[in-house]
């Protein structure tokens, strides 16, 4: 008989909009739950009444930031690192799933904190275009971040080629 995994999906973007990552995220949760896990989505949330899911984490207030030639709607909160480190430590997740772990501070900081909860970290990476930051130095911010994942996924190839390029690994 297979053991029931705690599994944290996190995405950096506003989970009251629905499309692409939230999406993906959604269908992701109802598939683990069907297998018996016990699942909770984080994400920063714009109108929590817009989320049916009674296992989803509010987690920060979005702001709309242009990436990739779209705009993202994700937290910038500074102040959501004690909650989130709180919450792994609380809950102790055996698999933190983060989507776009470097693409807003509740990933970001998901990530930061991991060791809190001592959860095996898998990235997935949707995006294949990115911000500018990827080229004006923020890959020196963010590679002892890259470091803590356990495992990484890209959606697609030109997602792989995107992420590769910057942060060569296996996807």
């Amino acid at each position: 008989m297979e053991s029931t995994l705690k599994i944290a999906l996190v995405s950096p973007y506003d989970h009251a909009f629905h499309g692409g990552v939230a999406d993906h995220i959604n269908n992701l949760s109802a598939q683990f739950k069907n297998m018996g896990h016990y699942v909770r989505v984080i994400a920063p949330c714009s109108d929590p009444t817009k989320i049916d899911d009674v296992d989803f984490i509010p987690m920060g207030r979005p702001v709309p930031i242009p990436s990739g030639g779209s705009i993202a709607r994700v937290s910038m909160s500074v102040w959501l690192r004690p909650r989130i480190r709180s919450l792994l430590k609380r809950e102790r997740f055996d698999v933190l799933h983060i989507h776009e772990p470097f693409a807003g501070f509740v990933t970001l900081n998901a990530l930061a904190v991991s060791d809190a909860g001592g959860s095996i970290n898998i990235g997935t990476f949707h995006t294949y275009k990115g911000t500018r930051l990827y080229n004006l130095g923020g890959k020196r911010l963010v590679s002892s971040y890259h470091r803590k994942l356990h495992g990484r996924i890209a959606v697609s190839e030109p997602a792989r080629q995107f992420i590769n390029r910057h942060f060569p690994d296996d996807y």
